[in-house]
């Protein structure tokens, strides 16, 4: 399979990369800059901005999927109204791009924040562990930008009826040895993570499985179901027990100790995907 990568460059585009190459797919590098060529046979660089439409348009072409993960990653980096507009305007011109190619399998680089969790004032629960259907809270650039690229993935969906998009809601894409959160904010954002090498599996697997769900748009999270509180509180606990103490007025609705905070079972069900131990 030829799959078209933004943001190819960043922490999360080379582990996609490693993996894709791995599997024996081959990869169009899409990135902002020129980048020196590598002797790499299964890859190659094309150079477009990801709100340039018709850069876009001809950097996807040959593609029978694409895998969309540039953005601006946080807020602060730059003015909040870039952040929001940077994010919501690439991910609506990958998604329009690869409908207009009669390109069907999407995968969309989404964030848990989509909620309304790191960077929001404080952060709201209805239940535990979160699923798809949980409302969203979300108040900063960068979430809000993130949960809008989820609602044009339902429009295009609708519009071209052959697309498939899968939105992948990731957690702080990091090794967990490599972890490093004020316990304050570790709580807000549930203890969570993703793992790079796991984020890559679920993302190919969006474009490559073959199942049932053949188009349409979906939600999955991408997340890890061990949490991090040993690492920033130096006192290791199960999830159950972080719930009752932490956020004791949050009904819980399923096992956290087995899901976790985020409700991983339909993208098992869907994918066959499972956050490995690390």
């Amino acid at each position: 399979m030829k799959i078209a990568l933004t943001g190819a460059r960043g922490s999360v585009g080379q582990s996609i990369l490693k993996h894709c190459n791995e599997q024996g797919h081959y990869v169009f590098e899409i990135n902002r800059r020129d980048d020196p060529e590598t002797d790499n046979p299964l890859s190659e660089h094309r150079r477009a901005e990801g709100t340039d439409y018709e850069a876009i348009l001809k950097a996807f072409e040959g593609a029978d999927a694409v895998i969309h993960v540039a953005a601006v990653p946080n807020p602060g980096k730059v003015d909040d109204a870039t952040t929001h507009n940077s994010n919501v305007s690439s991910s609506y011109v990958a998604l329009r791009a690869a409908a207009e190619l009669g390109i069907k399998r999407f995968s969309l680089a989404s964030s848990v924040n989509a909620l309304g969790l790191e960077f929001s004032r404080f952060s709201t629960f209805d239940y535990f562990p979160l699923d798809d259907v949980h409302p969203t809270y979300a108040e900063d650039p960068y979430s809000m930008s993130k949960y809008e690229a989820e609602k044009q993935a339902d429009g295009l969906c609708r519009r071209y009826d052959f697309l498939r998009v899968a939105s992948f809601r990731m957690h702080e894409v990091s090794p967990k040895k490599d972890l490093k959160r004020e316990p304050k904010v570790d709580q807000m954002v549930l203890w969570s993570y993703s793992d790079p090498e796991e984020v890559a599996k679920a993302c190919l697997l969006g474009v490559t499985v073959e199942k049932d769900w053949k188009k349409g748009h979906e939600v999955f999270y991408c997340v890890s179901p061990e949490n991090t509180h040993e690492q920033t509180r130096g006192e290791k606990i199960d999830n159950e027990t972080l719930a009752q103490r932490y956020y004791p007025n949050v009904p819980v609705k399923k096992d956290l100790n087995k899901y976790g905070f985020f409700d991983t079972k339909k993208i098992e069900d869907f994918l066959g995907w499972k956050h490995a131990q690390k």
